[in-house]
């Protein structure tokens, strides 16, 4: 479904002469990646809408995906699996916030900064066999991921500071930012072993 939604989408630009003929195999993986993005933000909503946590779907959408985009992840064989593997662990994540309480918040957040920090430190970025970065990108994104690390450090810094304030809100965020860096650790793995 989503192959034959890029592939019109593809078509119709160089119909309309945006793109030529020898570009449809980027454009069309471009707008499968576009399209299954789409889907998939959109089924965390939902979940999210129906969960009655809507804000709490936004912010882990907010920590996972630039996360996942600069340190590198599982990918899985097709775009059905890909959405498969998301919404379940979005749900998931869900349902063991529901167990996390102001009590918990500190020590869970905790865990999760440091299990992302050495993930980053450790692995990021990791690449795959379709998509091999060079040695610049790794530098860039290694950069770039730690940036993500240290705001990570900083908004539970806050979080120590104000407990009660951003308790429910970070550990939406944090439910983010352990999918991304157990998509990282995932994907380290299966490279190491293929």
């Amino acid at each position: 479904m989503i192959n034959k939604m890029a592939s019109f989408i593809t078509h119709y630009f160089i119909k309309k002469e945006i793109i030529t003929r020898n570009e449809y195999d980027i454009y069309l993986y471009g707008f499968e990646l576009l399209i299954s993005t789409i889907i998939n933000g959109m089924s965390i909503i939902m979940i999210s809408l129906f969960m009655g946590c809507f804000f709490g779907g936004i912010l882990f959408m907010i920590a996972f995906i630039p996360l996942r985009i600069t340190t590198g992840g599982y990918h899985a064989k097709n775009h059905f699996l890909c959405f498969l593997t998301i919404n379940i662990t979005f749900g998931i994540l869900l349902l063991c916030i529901r167990l996390v309480s102001i009590d918990n918040a500190i020590p869970v957040s905790l865990f999760i900064v440091l299990f992302s920090s050495l993930s980053i430190w450790g692995f990021a970025p990791v690449g795959n066999k379709n998509k091999p970065l060079s040695y610049t990108q790794v530098n860039y994104l290694k950069t770039k991921s730690l940036y993500f690390a240290t705001i990570n450090m900083l908004l539970l810094i806050f979080l120590f500071i104000f407990p009660n304030a951003l308790f429910l809100l970070l550990i939406y965020y944090y439910s983010g930012v352990f999918a991304a860096s157990a998509s990282l650790i995932v994907a380290y793995i299966k490279n190491k072993l293929h």
